[in-house]
């Protein structure tokens, strides 16, 4: 519909130049300067309701303008925005200043991961648990290590079993399962690694990409029991 009011006023525009300029040629007492006069004011009178008839009133206009604002302000933003690099070595920079931050050195190893750099993502999130051994920072340097073709140490995996248990949490307790199953199939250890993955598929929507993979994996550890 808002196409078609354009079309129209256009159309409504034409005509009304078109009669504009051939108006001396009928009416030659009507002078140049009215006739352009006449021309301006219905032009800005049809853009007008144009305008109106397309954004429907002032407040919609307003918004219009104002989504406009912020597009150009994001994009603004978007090109001022420091590369990954700038960031990882104003991280590290903070770090050799105050290297007691656990939630830099989980930040950093997140980063090292995303990068394929496992080993330096390793190091960061062993500094990362070492100052501060909670869950979120075991899972990641378990995910780490696998990434890293490393075994996990007892340790981890002891706290992983106790957080299992005590965890409400569904995207911390999925992360665990699906961490002590990658571990148990490398270990050989087939018939654990089913049972927890099969703990886990209850946690993600039936069809999903992530349910699928589960399936997949519980399959392959079922050829090797």
């Amino acid at each position: 519909m808002r196409e078609l009011y354009w079309v129209l006023g256009v159309c409504v525009m034409l005509a009304i130049i078109w009669f504009c300029l051939c108006l001396p040629l009928t009416k030659p007492h009507v002078s140049l300067g009215k006739k352009r006069s006449l021309v301006y004011v219905l032009i800005i009178a049809v853009l007008a309701g144009l305008l109106y008839g397309y954004f429907g009133s002032m407040p919609s206009l307003r918004a219009y303008w104002k989504q406009l604002s912020e597009q150009r302000q994001a994009e603004q933003a978007l090109e001022h925005m420091p590369s990954k690099k700038a960031v990882v070595d104003r991280l590290e920079a903070l770090l050799k200043k105050e290297p007691k931050r656990a939630k830099g050195w989980a930040l950093l190893g997140r980063i090292k991961m995303s990068q394929g750099k496992t080993k330096e993502a390793v190091s960061a999130y062993q500094k990362a648990w070492k100052i501060s051994p909670s869950t979120s920072y075991a899972i990641g340097l378990g995910e780490a290590l696998l990434l890293a073709n490393q075994p996990l140490p007892k340790g981890l995996l002891t706290h992983c079993h106790h957080a299992l248990g005590a965890s409400s949490d569904i995207a911390e307790k999925s992360a665990l399962l699906n961490l002590l199953a990658i571990h148990a199939y490398r270990e050989k250890q087939y018939k654990e690694a089913i049972s927890l993955w099969e703990k886990a598929l209850p946690l993600y929507p039936v069809g999903s990409n992530d349910e699928q993979q589960l399936l997949r994996m519980i399959h392959k550890a079922q050829e090797k029991v």
